[in-house]
């Protein structure tokens, strides 16, 4: 069996990574996210390990990964790490930042309810009638149940009135 921290070690030769020790970078042009930012989204995620990767890595790779709505094999070229461990990472961060975002957002709705039922909403949804002029053909498609032609427009929030999915943690 292969000891996972043979590859699993920090090449601080990677360009990114070097970016990310540099304490003066501005980090929001690359990661979109401040460096105290960052450093919170670490604090904040419990990773368990599975293969050796740091969770300061861990949470680079992904926040890499999101900032560029990039492959995972742009990603692992970029971190000069493997394919199957980048899919790994984004897939196991992703989980942990749901995770908080959900008990963030059921704490607030738990608070605005004043009761703890309320704790394991994820959001509030609702919707309205927008009056329109229909096109000249399939108007029947735009006539409502209120009798005059609309498009529906449908919202989902947190329990700030923000947009469900915003993350609440830096800029």
């Amino acid at each position: 069996m292969v000891n996972p921290t043979s590859y699993c070690c920090v090449k601080t030769a990677v360009p990114i990574l070097r970016f990310y020790l540099d304490q003066a970078a501005d980090h929001r042009a690359h990661l979109r996210l401040s460096l105290p930012s960052i450093r919170s989204l670490i604090a904040a995620v419990s990773l368990e390990s599975e293969h050796g990767w740091d969770k300061d890595i861990e949470v680079l790779v992904f926040l890499h990964w999101l900032a560029h709505a990039a492959s995972y094999k742009v990603v692992s070229q970029a971190f000069d790490m493997p394919i199957s461990s980048v899919r790994g990472i984004v897939h196991k961060v992703s989980k942990a930042v749901i995770g908080i975002l959900r008990r963030a957002v059921g704490a607030g709705f738990a608070h605005l309810a004043g009761s703890p039922a309320f704790s394991r909403v994820v959001g509030a949804i609702d919707g309205c009638h927008i009056r329109m002029k229909p096109p000249a053909n399939n108007s029947h498609c735009y006539y409502n149940r209120k009798l005059f032609h609309s498009m529906q427009l449908q919202a989902i929030t947190d329990h700030h009135g923000c947009p469900s999915g915003s993350p609440q943690w830096g800029n």
